[in-house]
């Protein structure tokens, strides 16, 4: 019961001592028509955005999510062992069409027993592992998140 009274008696304290402050500062701007304070208006072309990893940079840390997050179904190296084949000739990655749906696709059912429980940039540090193991992109191209649809998943 103590302990109570303690804790009421340290937030009236503080309420107290709050009260107690000294107010603000009144404005003394003089009165007259209202200024627009909104920020300017800047417009960014989408060429402005400057992508400098490439798929090959993705892949690296990508292998790595992939071997402790999707080799257990998928296989060590992608061949399949519960899940589908996702490297290789058996691979069958052109249903998706193209590399957006693939990663829409993964995000939204990957892992099974978690889907979307992976961070964007490990879903396409994955995804970048993926491509560059089948050959649908080489490891030099930049990586564009805007330009992923554009991309065909055909070998």
């Amino acid at each position: 019961m103590r302990y109570f009274t303690g804790l009421i008696l340290i937030l009236a304290l503080v309420c107290l001592n709050a009260a107690c402050a000294e107010p603000a500062s009144p404005d003394t701007t003089p009165a007259g028509p209202l200024q627009n304070t909104s920020p300017p208006s800047v417009t960014v072309s989408p060429s402005a955005t400057v992508f400098s990893q490439t798929y090959g940079q993705l892949a690296e840390p990508g292998a790595a999510v992939y071997a402790n997050r999707c080799a257990g179904c998928h296989g060590d190296n992608g061949e399949s062992v519960s899940g589908p084949s996702l490297i290789g000739d058996d691979a069958d990655l052109q249903k998706y069409g193209n590399v957006q749906a693939l990663l829409d696709y993964t995000r939204t059912t990957m892992p099974p027993n978690a889907p979307n429980g992976l961070l964007i940039e490990q879903y396409q540090q994955v995804l970048g592992f993926i491509l560059i193991e089948n050959d649908l992109v080489s490891d030099s191209m930049v990586f564009n998140p805007d330009e992923m649809a554009n991309i065909p998943l055909n070998p």
